[in-house]
Parts: structure tokens; C-alpha cells; sequence
């Protein structure tokens, strides 16, 4: 049973980390900077690194065992999965900045709202659960959604696009189902410097040889991206500690209106009508499949109830 202040605060770091994830991809669709997306990361990752290993020095959260060092505390964690969080990481953040740098921030989240539906689809071919009518006819209505407001005059979104779109989409949904497993036994400031750490290492071959020419103010303001990149990786794994991935799944959907709001205060860009629309049409169709398939599934359940009662 979740408490009240578990699912307030598990509600409050989702809020948070959608806020600090729409600043993120926000920065990166309105700068202009001399390096590319991989080496923005880069450094945001490294930054972060540099941070929390300096707070676990200080504070020492992993010793709940005795006077364990710090290593005796990451060689108790199943490392290979935190190296998959962090490929999975990396793949998401470059796609998704070159792709919301190339469509719009509203575009590529709206397409991003279509990844929603990999894990029910991944279900249905591992044949953990069948694939329903009235999910078939949502995920129909939001695509449809999808393309209306993305078709505009004189632009066309290809195939290619949004399917490249969906990319960082499936790869985070990936990322949290691990997070969500790792939130029960790990320590919150230790798998936030491991996964940092796996990203700057695997990372690290790619940017070294030309580390010399990249300009030195675009690696300060990525390292000041780190301190967002840290927020947003400590909020998840907060907000998966605190409640279920039911939950949390329906409130992915405010990513956009969050966006739009933080894009209008900052940058003062007003979102296409169509755009809003498009939302509006694709929360209520999700609300409405999501309500739909838990009465099904109620009724299931009774009806074995009653079956294992005879």
C-alpha cells in the first residue's frame, strides 16, 4: 500500500521532471551552439559525474551496512544494467535533441506520445497479453491526431521523421522499466553517479581526439546542463520509488502542456491551435482506452473469482 506522502512525492518528482526535461529540450531547440548535440551531452554527463561523486565523498549515503567504502557499495549493484541505462540515455537525448532541433519541440513530443504504445505492442508479440479492440481503435485516433497536427502548409513530416521521432520514446520507456527495478534497492545518489559514469565512459572514445577543439564556453554552459541532467535523473528514480508505472505513465501525457507553458513564459511562442487540439484529442482517447481496459480487466478478475470458488 502506497502512502499519501509516497504518492505526493511521487507525483511532485514526475512534475518536476517533466519541467526540467521540456527546459532540456527547449535549450536545445533554441541555442545555436558551435558543437554538436553528442558533445553537449557529453559534458552535461561529465559535469554531473563530477558533482555527485563529490556529494557521495561528503555525505557518504551507501554506508547503511557499516563502514563499507564506496567501492564495496558499487560492487553490490548489478553494474550491467546501469551501462544499459546509460546506452539507452544516450540514444534517447541525441535523438531527440536532433529531432526536436529539426521539427519543434510540440512536434517531436506529440510523436513521442505515439512511442506510448511499444510496450503494449512488445506484450502482444512475447504473447504476455493480447492486444485489445479498443486499444487498437485509441492508438488509430491518436495517430490520426498525430498527423493532423503535424501536416501544416508548405511542410511535410516524412515517415522517416517520425519514426526517428519515436526513437527516444521506446529507448526511455526502456530506461525507466530498469529504474523502476532499481528503485526498490538502490541508494538514489549512488545509481544517479553510476549511470553517469557508464554514459561518460561509453562516451568518452567518441569525444576525447577532438576534445582540444571545442570551444570552452559551450563545454561551461554544458556543464551547467549537467546540474539539470542531475534533477532530472534523480526525480525519475524518485517518482518510480513512490508509484507505479500505471500511474506514472498517465502522467506523461502533461509533458506537452508543461512545454507550452514554459515555452510561452521563456520564449513567448504561442503553440498552433491544432497542436493543442491534437493533445486534447490524445489525453482523453488514453484516459478513455485506460479506464475502458481496467474495467475489462475487473471483470476478468471477478470472473476467476468466481471460477476458482466452484
Amino acid at each position: 500500500m502506497i502512502s499519501i506522502s509516497s504518492r505526493l512525492n511521487g507525483i511532485l518528482s514526475k512534475i518536476f521532471c517533466l519541467i526540467l526535461s521540456a527546459i532540456i529540450t527547449l535549450v536545445f531547440v533554441h541555442r545555436n551552439p558551435k558543437i554538436g548535440i553528442f558533445e553537449q551531452i557529453y559534458f552535461a554527463n561529465l559535469s554531473a559525474t563530477c558533482v555527485i561523486i563529490i556529494w557521495l565523498i561528503t555525505t557518504k549515503p551507501y554506508r547503511k551496512n557499516g563502514n563499507q567504502t564506496l567501492y564495496q557499495a558499487i560492487s553490490q549493484i548489478d553494474i550491467k544494467w546501469y551501462f544499459v541505462r546509460a546506452i539507452l540515455s544516450l540514444i534517447a537525448m541525441t535523438v531527440w535533441s536532433y529531432i526536436s532541433k529539426k521539427l519543434g519541440a510540440y512536434e517531436v513530443t506529440l510523436i513521442g506520445y505515439l512511442g506510448l504504445v511499444s510496450p503494449l505492442i512488445i506484450s502482444h508479440i512475447l504473447d504476455l497479453e493480447k492486444i485489445r479492440l479498443s486499444s487498437v481503435f485509441g492508438i488509430i485516433i491518436c495517430i490520426l491526431a498525430v498527423f493532423f497536427s503535424l501536416k501544416e502548409e508548405n511542410k511535410i513530416i516524412s515517415i522517416i521523421n517520425i519514426l526517428i521521432g519515436l526513437i527516444p520514446s521506446i529507448c526511455w520507456g526502456g530506461y525507466e522499466i530498469i529504474c523502476k527495478k532499481q528503485s526498490s534497492t538502490d541508494d538514489l545518489i549512488l545509481q544517479g553517479f553510476i549511470v553517469f559514469l557508464a554514459s561518460v565512459i561509453i562516451s568518452s572514445p567518441m569525444i576525447i581526439p577532438n576534445i582540444t577543439k571545442i570551444p570552452y564556453n559551450e563545454i561551461i554552459f554544458a556543464f551547467y546542463l549537467g546540474f539539470i541532467r542531475i534533477g532530472v535523473v534523480f526525480t525519475i528514480f524518485l517518482s518510480y520509488k513512490n508509484l507505479s508505472v500505471n500511474s506514472l505513465l498517465i502522467m506523461g501525457y502533461l509533458r506537452l502542456p508543461i512545454m507550452i507553458a514554459i515555452n510561452y513564459s521563456i520564449f513567448s511562442e504561442v503553440p498552433l491551435v491544432k497542436t493543442i487540439s491534437a493533445a486534447i484529442i490524445i489525453i482523453l482517447t488514453n484516459f478513455i482506452i485506460i479506464n475502458h481496459n481496467k474495467k475489462i480487466d475487473k471483470n476478468i478478475n471477478n470472473i476467476d473469482d468466481i471460477t476458482a470458488k466452484k
